[in-house]
């Protein structure tokens, strides 16, 4: 989860004592989103729309998902499931294993902050000046608004409207806090949305609150830094930059540290808000720093990232990327993960981790059985099939199996293999295409009557058949009689049919009289004699 846990500390377990390079890779379009790292994973949402599943250990993809919008929150990854804000104004839960979409959740704003995921709920603020508290099924549980308007009517400080929410939201005692666009922090109740307390800073806030021992910390835009007594809202103290803050505070071993616009990384003392130190880097600074074994760790628009000695501030070690960085750095296993301007997404660190996080086949049938479906060891070979290739599904109507269409070009399979092995070094999904076919029954009435081609067989649903029908000697065709969906009924002899669903055609063939077999032997017999007579006749009438 961003800043390391519900009541958003910005505190890890371990981080890198040098600045080596394990991987990189390419995200196709800058991030603003913070990585999130999880079960051997690396998550992270894009400037071009995708949200990335990568590898922890090396950096290899193993499932995206594409939007036509683009990502500045960053992902919580919880219960199997990846939450995330966009700016469309959705929130969107995925799939941790395979990046389906399970659902998304429409808001009036665009999305930036960062989930909040704790007691079987998601919770997370929106441009259009509301805080929504969902189940994980995304059903709505309550809402507040910042707006005089809503479930709940705030009581706003100094008589403010609402604002957008920028802030992400933390969790602490039962007790929500976050920042908003009209200056204001609130605390709000857990279970059921109540406001507690309003306090109030000069400017915006965009930074995300760090709560522990009783104490909110949160920067705003007015360039301070604030400390709030979290039950309260009381004013404990504040400490004043010269630049706005942006970042989101660190809060580890009595120590508070953040960044400022003004190019400063500043470390305070908890319980009073004195400056311990300040360290200079060569940019403005919207990056929150992460803190591990009593190392900071945070990234500036100067295009490096820093590591410092939290006691007295001392560089430690310095990572230049050559691109601004607004992301901030998240630690796990040792490592740290971060993205830039450049649209890569880093790992830095020394340790050298083996690959764990499991690459899923999933595979969809809408007929007859798939085997082979599951959790594979990266590397590792996956065998799957399809049986029976052939599923008669009811009279007239079937499916034969025509291959495999993968959503993953050059790790899956595309073709027409029945049964295939497959080495799993991502998230599969294989769909089983079928060709749907209908019956086409042709009956001659009488059979000797004459011949129609083509004969009954299946032919695949939405294709054209032409049919014609030739009468053998002594019959005529009378026409055809049709049953069925696109059949024809009517005397054409030769007609084309659009196959959708099963039909009849009944050619119906008739015997010609004798008379009208053989009327022309009969008019020849009767034309000989009177041409004969005539013959007789014509010099007697000359002369």
């Amino acid at each position: 989860m961003y800043r390391g846990g519900p009541s958003r500390l910005g505190v890890a377990g371990d981080g890198p004592l040098v600045n080596e390079t394990l991987w990189s890779v390419d995200l196709h379009g800058f991030a603003l989103s913070s990585p999130a790292v999880v079960d051997g994973a690396v998550f992270i949402g894009t400037g071009s729309g995708i949200i990335y599943c990568f590898d922890e250990a090396v950096g290899r993809e193993i499932w995206h998902y594409l939007t036509d919008s683009w990502f500045g929150s960053s992902p919580a990854v919880a219960e199997g499931r990846v939450f995330i804000g966009c700016e469309d104004g959705h929130l969107y839960c995925l799939n941790e294993s395979t990046g389906e979409a399970l659902w998304r959740f429409e808001t009036g704003g665009a999305i930036y902050c960062s989930p909040l995921v704790a007691d079987g709920r998601v919770l997370f603020g929106s441009h259009d000046g509301r805080l929504y508290c969902l189940t994980l099924d995304g059903e709505p549980l309550w809402m507040y608004s910042t707006w005089l308007e809503g479930f709940v009517k705030p009581t706003l400080a100094g008589g403010r409207r609402g604002g957008a929410i920028w802030s992400s939201p933390a969790l602490y005692r039962g007790l929500i806090y976050f920042g908003c666009e009209n200056g204001l922090v609130y605390c709000l109740n857990f279970t059921d949305g109540v406001e507690v307390w309003v306090a109030e800073t000069s400017g915006p806030i965009w930074s995300t609150p760090a709560v522990s021992d009783g104490v909110v910390y949160i920067g705003s835009k007015d360039r301070c830094l604030y400390a709030f007594d979290a039950f309260d809202g009381e004013l404990l103290w504040s400490f004043r930059t010269n630049g706005s803050i942006y970042s989101s505070p660190a809060v580890y071993g009595g120590l508070v540290v953040f960044g400022s616009l003004d190019g400063y990384v500043y470390c305070l003392e908890a319980h009073n808000g004195s400056l311990r130190w300040s360290f200079a880097t060569g940019g403005p600074i919207y990056s929150s720093p992460a803190v591990a074994d009593g190392r900071v760790y945070i990234g500036s628009e100067d295009g490096s990232i820093y590591c410092l000695n939290i006691d007295d501030g001392g560089l430690i070690w310095r990572l230049r990327l050559g691109a601004p960085i607004s992301s901030s750095p998240a630690l796990a296993d040792g490592n740290l993960y971060v993205a830039s301007y450049d649209g890569r997404l880093y790992s830095v660190g020394s340790n050298r981790l083996e690959r764990r996080f499991p690459c899923h086949l999933i595979l969809y049938s809408i007929v007859g059985n798939v085997h082979g479906a599951g959790s594979y060891r990266p590397g590792s070979v996956a065998t799957f099939t399809v049986e029976p290739t052939v599923v008669e599904v009811e009279p007239g109507v079937r499916y034969v199996f025509k291959g495999w269409i993968s959503n993953r070009v050059g790790s899956g399979y595309n073709g027409p293999n029945v049964t295939v092995s497959l080495v799993m070094d991502s998230a599969v999904i294989e769909t089983a295409n079928w060709r749907r076919e209908c019956y086409i029954e042709i009956l001659v009435d009488p059979p000797e009557g004459g011949v129609v081609t083509p004969s009954s067989g299946w032919y695949e649903s939405g294709s054209y058949v032409r049919i014609e029908a030739r009468a053998n000697p002594g019959y005529r065709f009378k026409g055809f009689i049709g049953e069925g969906e696109g059949s024809y009924t009517g005397s054409e002899d030769c007609v084309t049919l659009h196959v959708l669903n099963p039909m009849v055609e009944r050619a119906v063939f008739e015997r010609v009289p004798p008379w009208i077999r053989f009327r022309w032997w009969i008019s020849l017999l009767l034309v000989i004699p009177m041409l004969w007579l005539l013959r007789r006749l014509l010099p007697r009438l000359g002369g």
